[in-house]
């Protein structure tokens, strides 16, 4: 069993909603893999799901409390206005099957490093750039391009190079 499944509690009542889902969770790593839990046990069962992803530099806290620190990230950290913004802006999953972005391509594009190649200059800033402008929390290489696949369309993942486009050119010079 995998963690992620610890949290979902009774899968029955979800398959139950007639409506479908809208799934928002934390931008961390449990929440990637509670949200690929759903959609594999639920979404390829049929039932329609929606992603909105929240930034993490939206969702983290800036007070200490009983449940965590000053610094922890999770949705009941993020204004109102940054998750209502992530809710109008889900859509739907891709079958994870799906291959429209490909590690050449990324590496190409100067977000992943070729695994026997010399570093390329940048591509881990140019990654964490990619992942905030997605809404994603950083990922690797390969997390990317499996992210990728399953929940952004062309046309998304290509305003998020361009806004990361945007962003190194403010920086200066870190080209691929």
């Amino acid at each position: 069993m995998i963690k992620s499944q610890l949290a979902v509690g009774d899968l029955d009542k979800l398959r139950r909603w007639p409506h479908g889902l809208v799934v928002l969770t934390d931008p961390d790593q449990p929440g990637r893999m509670l949200r690929m839990y759903l959609d594999d046990v639920l979404g390829q069962q049929g039932m329609p799901l929606v992603h909105a992803f929240l930034p993490a530099s939206l969702a983290v806290s800036t007070t200490a409390n009983s449940r965590h620190d000053i610094g922890s990230i999770g949705v009941e950290n993020a204004s109102s206005a940054a998750i209502l913004a992530s809710l109008q802006a889900a859509s739907p999953s891709y079958p994870a099957t799906r291959k429209e972005f490909s590690a050449q391509e990324l590496q190409e594009r100067g977000f992943v490093n070729s695994f026997d190649a010399k570093q390329t200059n940048g591509a881990k800033l140019r990654r964490r750039l990619l992942c905030a402008a997605l809404g994603i929390d950083d990922c690797t290489g390969g997390s990317l391009i499996t992210t990728c696949n399953r929940y952004f369309s062309r046309a998304q993942l290509e305003a998020a190079i361009d806004q990361v486009g945007q962003q190194v050119a403010a920086m200066g010079a870190l080209t691929p």
